[in-house]
């Protein structure tokens, strides 16, 4: 059980930063509802999961490392400037 922990952690590092940083944007820097920052945090974790989701797609043999980090980045980073949008829309 604390192996799976770990590994569940070491995967997912790099989402754990991007959620911590980016929901303490959403929190401590919007001007939004409490209502609209709580629906941008789970939005974010969805975010973060449709790509883990899309990455996984992508990581076949035959893909070059460079598509791969790519994709990883660059669906989070679309999906956040939607989410950022609608969540500083409401100002």
């Amino acid at each position: 059980m604390d192996t799976d922990f770990r590994a569940f952690i070491a995967g997912h590092a790099i989402d754990i930063v991007f959620f911590i940083f980016f929901c303490g944007r959403v929190f401590f820097i919007s001007k939004a509802s409490l209502r609209i920052k709580f629906i941008g945090s789970l939005l974010l974790l969805c975010v973060f999961y449709i790509g883990r989701a899309l990455t996984a797609q992508v990581a076949v043999p035959d893909t070059s490392i460079y598509l791969y980090v790519a994709t990883a980045i660059g669906i989070r980073l679309i999906a956040l400037k939607i989410i950022f949008t609608v969540i500083d829309w409401e100002d």
